[in-house]
């Protein structure tokens, strides 16, 4: 069963909208330190003030992918 609570408001600290057809502007350099299978969204969080793993699987790593979905897929059919 679903609650509605509309007293909870979603609150960000930096509150940015997104304006379709208006390009995001981001520094190439902070780009840079992050994975390019999750740039944008770890530099949108980092900026936030959380911190992203390195570590997480991306189509960069396609191999750690692989071992991953088989491990899931020998786990679902055991």
């Amino acid at each position: 069963m679903a609650h509605h609570r509309p007293h909870l408001r979603l609150r960000t600290r930096h509150p940015h909208p997104a304006v379709p057809g208006r390009p995001l502007t981001a520094d190439p350099a902070e780009l840079a330190a992050f994975r390019p299978p999750y740039a944008f969204l770890a530099w949108h969080l980092n900026r936030r003030g959380y911190q992203v793993s390195p570590d997480l699987l991306g189509d960069d790593q396609p191999e750690r992918t692989a071992q991953l979905y088989a491990g899931l897929r020998e786990w679902l059919h055991g």
